[in-house]
């Protein structure tokens, strides 16, 4: 089973590879936390390869009121600003040109405790990269809270 969370306006979804991707985060973290951008960083978990994190980042009210800094595009510019992995927010920027239904994802072999699964799945096909659209229920407009 496969667990999605979806980017919401009120969060960032980070993957952290690694330790050095950790720290860049935390420096990151230290020299834009008082930007007003950011309400806090509220969950770290092992991410399913075990050598990483998946970083929930809480957004102010200033980013969800604001039509610029709520676009998927900047989102996406601040999840790589705070480390997270840049093939993965390069695939992101793929997904926004096709106008793909959330395009900006988590994926997990495993529930995240504290945190609302947006969508799971049990298809046998891979899911990475490209092949993401394998997924049949992925192809379609998956929405929070659907079931396959």
């Amino acid at each position: 089973m496969r667990y999605y969370y979806f980017a919401r306006p009120d969060r960032l979804l980070l993957d952290l590879d690694g330790p050095r991707a950790w720290r860049t985060f935390q420096n990151a973290w230290v020299y834009l936390k008082d930007t007003g951008l950011f309400a806090g960083f509220y969950a770290a978990y092992r991410s399913p390869s075990g050598k990483g994190h998946h970083v929930f980042v809480g957004l102010s009210q200033k980013v969800r009121e604001s039509p610029f800094l709520a676009s998927n595009h900047v989102r996406s510019l601040l999840q790589a600003l705070l480390g997270s992995d840049l093939k993965r927010e390069r695939y992101h920027l793929r997904r926004f040109e096709r106008e793909v239904p959330n395009p900006i994802l988590l994926i997990s072999f495993r529930q995240y405790q504290g945190q609302h699964v947006d969508f799971s799945c049990d298809c046998p096909k891979m899911w990475k990269g490209r092949r993401l659209r394998s997924c049949y229920h992925l192809r379609r407009d998956v929405q929070p809270g659907d079931r396959p």
